[in-house]
């Protein structure tokens, strides 16, 4: 029963405790420890000119920045059952549906040092010939090697392989939310 759990995390879209974000869009990435207390989300805005933090998800204009704050939220779902579901997926959508399977298979599972390096967030294919409320998004990133436990017995998932998936975003009276992920 483990080892299916297993990969079913490590395989799972950006299972992770830190996230680590590189690329050539994102000069100064926020340290896991500095996202965790809000900072990252404060030296975005302050690199925006904003004055204080704002909601990545809320700008219209900026599905690219909105998928990082979705992934960033599913992982903190999918490793600790930090965060609200409705705050990342599209209520109905499928994927809400695959996420709250996900979430019920991890009731009893505690996912020890993942974490996942998001090494480029981009638009996929021709944004303009897509509804004007729908995103279509590619992530690259790669899972780090970590544990995970279910009663007291440890489960090692190892190092995955950098994969590209495509997120299909959404907008919503709430803002971008995921609603396919491809």
């Amino acid at each position: 029963m483990l080892v299916p759990l297993g990969v079913v995390v490590g395989c799972a879209v950006l299972v992770l405790v830190g996230v680590r974000v590189t690329g050539d869009d994102d000069p100064a990435p926020a340290t896991s420890v500095e996202r965790a207390a809000g900072a990252g989300t404060e030296r975005a805005a302050a690199r925006e000119g904003a004055s204080s933090p704002a909601d990545p998800t809320t700008d219209r204009t900026d599905p690219l920045a909105a998928a990082r704050e979705l992934t960033e939220r599913r992982l903190a779902l999918l490793t600790g059952g930090t965060g609200d579901l409705g705050s990342v997926v599209v209520a109905g959508s499928p994927a809400e549906t695959t996420d709250a399977a996900l979430l019920t298979e991890l009731e009893d599972v505690e996912v020890l040092g993942a974490r996942a390096d998001v090494f480029a967030v981009r638009a996929a294919g021709d944004a303009a010939s897509g509804p004007a409320d729908e995103a279509v998004v590619e992530v690259d990133y790669a899972v780090d090697a970590h544990r995970q436990r279910t009663g007291g017995e440890d489960v090692q998932v190892p190092r995955a392989p950098r994969t590209t998936v495509v997120l299909v975003l959404r907008w919503t009276d709430v803002g971008w939310r995921v609603a396919e992920v491809r």
